[in-house]
């Protein structure tokens, strides 16, 4: 169940990354490119670790969530944003300036709390009452 809803998720992560790839970073420069494709070239490697379970440990783990939560859910707002705006285009036609915008912030937002989270705010995290 959970190797399906990782390859799900994954196909998701994809779609945005491909609309990224093909709006804003198609025909730049190869490093661009590169730097683009790593995350998720770091998702796939992991995700065919547990479905093999060839070398799935904690740490695995906690790379493959703090990859998914902050580099890929910052795309994915990213990108979300970016096709409303072109969506919108039609009828405003600043919307796909304001909406890129937007999602710039939307992803450094994802970014910044994702990445506290889960370097410094988990060891914060206390259980105060148990009711059982």
């Amino acid at each position: 169940m959970v190797l399906i809803t990782l390859i799900i998720v994954l196909a998701i992560v994809l779609v945005a990354d491909f609309y990224i790839w093909f709006n804003f970073i198609k025909g730049g420069k190869r490093i661009w490119s590169i730097l683009h494709w790593l995350p998720a070239a770091g998702l796939l490697a992991m995700v065919f670790l547990s479905w093999t379970n060839l070398m799935w440990s904690s740490g695995i783990f906690r790379l493959l969530v703090f990859l998914l939560l902050t580099v890929a859910m910052a795309k994915c707002a990213f990108a979300l944003f970016s096709f409303i705006g072109k969506c919108l285009s039609t009828l405003l036609h600043p919307a796909p300036g304001v909406c890129n915008y937007l999602g710039l912030g939307a992803a450094l937002v994802v970014i910044l709390s994702m990445g506290y989270g889960m370097t410094i705010g988990w060891k914060k995290v206390a259980v105060k009452q148990i009711d059982i």
